[in-house]
């Protein structure tokens, strides 16, 4: 197998491309299926910041905007970062979904419904109560 993948000419060359995307496909499985079993909340909401379970403390004060988002049958929920402000941690991930977020017209960080326990409707509630100048700028 080894052999197969130095020597792209020899018999089966092709396989060092399915290997590549094999192991990209497993990393991918395995940090979706962590992530789905990690059974901490993936936002907390208090009266100082949130709390997000990928990137950290955040306080009110580096937080630009927040809305709801989506269509009819997939709502989502999302934040934005005031420019310059990087989370406390995975920074360079934060970045880039915040650029591609930002090509679809979404929310830096963005929430599908499903991924929120009780809903968008409970987030986007907490976060109102928290911070209603900062919806929808």
């Amino acid at each position: 197998v080894i052999s197969r993948i130095a020597d792209p000419e020899a018999p089966g060359g092709d396989s060092a491309f399915l290997w590549l995307s094999g192991v990209v496909f497993l990393a991918a499985g395995l940090f979706f299926w962590r992530e789905g079993r990690d059974s901490r909340p993936i936002l907390i909401v208090d009266h100082d910041g949130i709390t997000d379970r990928s990137f950290g403390r955040i306080p009110w004060t580096d937080v630009q905007a927040f809305r709801m988002n989506g269509s009819l049958f997939n709502p989502g929920f999302g934040y934005t970062l005031r420019k310059g402000v990087r989370p406390p941690k995975k920074a360079a991930l934060y970045r880039v979904g915040g650029m591609m977020n930002r090509l679809s017209g979404l929310p830096e960080r963005t929430f599908r419904k499903q991924m929120i326990a009780g809903g968008c409707d409970a987030i986007l509630l907490a976060f109102r109560k928290a911070r209603p100048d900062l919806e929808g700028k």
